[in-house]
């Protein structure tokens, strides 16, 4: 008998807790009339909103520096949107002088080019 009682003390302490959690308010109810940012997501009792991502003004001096380069030297751009492997090749750097010159100016730009080429070219097959 007295197992019988403590099973229906914990159902109904079970349900309780159950019905307290499925009552928590809406996003909307949090805020009313409040409307929601745009993009917003919710997901359950949780608003998600999406912020643009952040350029800095080194990205951005480092791929302007290299447009302007490439925008001068097209057969270089072709090449290494061809074969991106090409930027850490010495060899290849040897064979086109303004490359290496240019690479020795911006060694920041040399190491973001080969972590992620397609930043800067667009590839080819």
């Amino acid at each position: 008998m007295k197992r019988t009682g403590a099973l229906l003390v914990s159902v109904l302490a079970a349900g309780i807790f159950a019905a307290t959690v499925w009552a928590q308010p809406s996003p909307e109810a949090v805020a009313p009339g409040a409307p929601l940012p745009p993009g917003a997501i919710v997901n359950g009792n949780k608003i998600l909103v999406p912020e643009p991502a952040g350029l800095s003004d080194a990205d951005l001096n480092r791929h302007r520096a290299w447009h302007e380069f490439a925008q001068t030297h097209p057969e270089i751009e072709a090449d290494l949107a061809k074969h991106p492997s090409l930027i850490g090749d010495s060899d290849y750097g040897k064979k086109h002088p303004d490359l290496d010159q240019f690479f020795a100016a911006h060694p920041d730009i040399r190491q973001a080019m080969i972590a992620n080429p397609g930043n800067f070219v667009v590839p080819v097959k």
